[in-house]
């Protein structure tokens, strides 16, 4: 038996943590709802169509909550409060905060400016970074450090990205064209 939980970082933590964990997406399941998991982080999602009330929608997805308590609870599993919310992603009716999920910020209504925002900022620093050391480097050497430092960070974004109109893209795109114009 674990008596002191299974910690991160270690070789049997994934393992142990999925046969512990993996049955809970049955509890998800169980009330109508769809799952993903990534190591320890669990979400559920559902579809409804516009007719369905907000209130609705809201105690569905509470249900869905207790039902996964109820199941932490039988299997010894307790979920980190400050790290539940409830969202209902929609141009027309979202609810909910802005939330982050696999660090990437989403906002309920998916026009993904803060994400956007957040990216291009770590993203003009890492190539800030880059181009102080065009002295050392050739064009070529410069675009391949752009291509691994900068350009694979664009891309980790690519879900905040896909969603994000043209105008909350413009950020980025500055980014992108003041390599272009340093580099000539």
């Amino acid at each position: 038996p674990l008596s002191d939980s299974v910690y991160q970082g270690t070789v049997w933590g994934p393992p142990l943590w999925n046969c512990d964990y993996e049955d809970a997406r049955h509890a998800i399941q169980e009330s109508g709802s769809a799952e993903t998991v990534f190591a320890d982080d669990l979400s559920c999602y559902r579809g409804f169509d516009a007719s369905v009330t907000d209130e609705q929608i809201l105690r569905t997805l509470t249900d869905c909550q207790q039902t996964l308590h109820a199941w932490g609870a039988d299997n010894q599993v307790w979920f980190d409060p400050s790290k539940e919310s409830r969202h209902v992603r929609t141009q027309s009716r979202p609810l909910g905060d802005l939330f982050k999920l696999l660090g990437i910020t989403f906002d309920p209504r998916l026009k993904m400016e803060t994400a956007v925002h957040e990216i291009a900022a770590q993203s003009h620093w890492r190539l800030s970074m880059v181009l102080r050391t065009r002295r050392y480097y050739s064009t070529s050497q410069l675009v391949h450090l752009y291509k691994s430092l900068v350009l694979a960070f664009v891309e980790f974004g690519t879900s905040a990205t896909y969603h994000a109109t043209d105008f909350a893209l413009s950020p980025l795109d500055r980014v992108q064209k003041r390599l272009l114009e340093d580099l000539c």
